[in-house]
């Protein structure tokens, strides 16, 4: 729970380094979301995708977390569909993106992507 220390360690590692750490990344993304910047955990989570390292579940759920406490549902919405569209069938983003339109209100279109699942 020593955020504030946590970024400043992490934010002068990412000023020496040659090269983004897509650890460092995240684990700013998650300081920033543990202490409810939104803005800069979704910057800094982008920055750990742009590492070209292989993505990690939380990576998404960070990021799409980070969308819903910002109330952009549509950014959510389209993101997660552009990540089924290259990762069909992936159960964790079906179940993100029915929240999705949950959380926007939107109950026809989350029981519209339930039943497309489901066939």
């Amino acid at each position: 729970e020593r955020y504030e220390e946590s970024i400043e360690v992490a934010n002068a590692w990412a000023a020496d380094a040659p090269k983004m750490s897509s650890g460092v990344a995240v684990l700013q993304a998650r300081n920033y979301y543990d202490i409810e910047q939104y803005d800069k955990a979704l910057e800094w989570i982008d920055q750990a995708f742009a590492t070209g390292d292989e993505p990690q579940r939380a990576w998404y759920q960070i990021r799409v977390n980070s969308l819903y406490s910002l109330e952009r549902y549509d950014d959510a919405i389209s993101y997660l569909t552009e990540l089924l569209a290259k990762q069909p069938g992936q159960a964790d983003f079906l179940n993100l993106l029915v929240n999705s339109y949950i959380e926007k209100e939107d109950y026809t279109n989350a029981l519209r992507v339930l039943v497309e699942a489901q066939a």
